[in-house]
């Protein structure tokens, strides 16, 4: 996409300074920026310069219907309210005071709708990484995993987005999600003609304010994720991935062998496999692994590649007790062979998940919770793959 001329009026000096100069900041070579915060200046330039203009971004109360015609580009104001969009003609408007890579996002997903250029302005950011997180069966532990991975990754100043769409929202503990718009919000907009996804999202999302990871609420009722097509589910991740506003998106999923996850599997980067040392568990993956290994053959695709396995709640225990008996079958050496080579990431079972903002070094006895280290190193090692 070419340079765009973006004008920004407002008469906030400190936002349009902090706007112009995180725009110059993260997507250089991309815009040249002209500034205003007085009306009148704001005329006298609009009147006597002869430079045309992509992008008019202003407040609606220092907005002049007598602007000279054919200079007029694509004329976007400044919101106050969140849902103050109306349009009027070849003018709508954006919440003002939301993050700056937002309102960038908007207004260029804006242009190129008025324009009919189809392309997206990322920005000097790394590419964003679709994380899913499964587990053939309950009880592994998968959002206490999927979470501390989300929340190490956000205090490694990485924007990490993780989104729950389990059957039934169980990270309500974690997060306040009290009276929140959620997921039942996004679902309806992935439905609308004009897909203006991006920008809701990013009016639903919640930043924990101890984590700094952003969230999205559960639905509003579990019914309400019957609504949600495998389409819908694919259109979402696709534009979340491309937009750049993120470096991870973390999507903790539901159990099961279902068009949806063969979805998330499908756009996702890499497949977090959690597993446990149960023989419930072996039995599941085995089950689960031949269903994805048909559905790559029937749909010419192959992203087992892509499967990182995971044993959560880790007890050395188990094992010196297999190595004891002298049993060959146990349901770890039977998951490692399903994954063909030794499984590499082994978290170690806590009572207590210690991510809960600050790690804990001793326990109630004034000894070391050598678990608690151990569990953040296993976590670290995960993290790592992403930082």
């Amino acid at each position: 996409m070419k340079r765009l001329t973006l004008i920004i009026v407002d008469e906030e000096k400190e936002y349009v300074d902090a706007l112009s100069d995180f725009i110059l900041e993260n997507f250089p070579g991309k815009f040249s920026i002209y500034s205003f915060t007085n009306k009148t200046i704001f005329t006298k330039y609009m009147v006597e310069e002869y430079s045309p203009y992509d992008i008019l971004l202003i407040n609606p109360s220092l907005y002049d219907e007598s602007l000279p015609e054919g200079k007029q580009g694509i004329v976007i104001f400044l919101a106050e309210t969140i849902g103050d969009n109306c349009r009027d003609g070849n003018k709508t408007a954006i919440y003002k005071y939301q993050s700056g890579r937002a309102i960038v996002q908007e207004i260029v997903r804006i242009y190129s709708e008025r324009r009919n250029t189809g392309k997206y302005i990322t920005g000097n950011v790394k590419e964003t990484k679709v994380i899913a997180v499964y587990s053939p069966a309950g009880g592994t532990g998968k959002t206490t995993l999927a979470l501390s991975i989300g929340i190490c990754c956000a205090k490694k100043s990485l924007r990490t987005l993780y989104i729950n769409l389990e059957d039934i929202y169980s990270a309500g503990q974690f997060f306040d999600t009290y009276e929140k718009p959620g997921l039942s919000n996004i679902i309806y907009y992935s439905k609308l003609m004009n897909k203006d996804i991006l920008s809701k999202i990013e009016e639903i999302k919640c930043i924990d304010p101890n984590y700094s990871l952003c969230y999205i609420g559960p639905p509003d009722s579990v019914l309400d994720l019957d609504e949600l097509e495998p389409e819908d589910l694919q259109y979402i991740l696709k534009e979340l991935k491309q937009s750049g506003i993120y470096d991870l998106i973390i999507v903790d999923m539901s159990g099961g062998s279902n068009k949806k996850n063969f979805t998330i599997f499908d756009a996702s980067d890499e497949i977090i496999f959690v597993l446990s040392q149960e023989q419930y568990c072996h039995e599941k993956t085995h089950m689960i692994m031949k269903e994805l290994e048909r559905y790559c053959q029937k749909a010419g695709t192959d992203y087992l590649y892509k499967i990182v396995p995971v044993v959560n709640k880790y007890k050395v225990s188990i094992c010196a007790e297999t190595v004891k008996e002298g049993t060959l079958d146990s349901p770890e050496k039977y998951n490692e062979d399903l994954f063909m080579g030794k499984i590499e990431y082994k978290i170690p079972y806590v009572r207590r998940v210690p991510f809960i903002q600050s790690i804990p070094e001793i326990n109630l006895s004034g000894k070391k919770d050598e678990n608690c280290e151990n569990f953040i190193e296993g976590i670290m090692q995960l993290v790592n793959r992403y930082v």
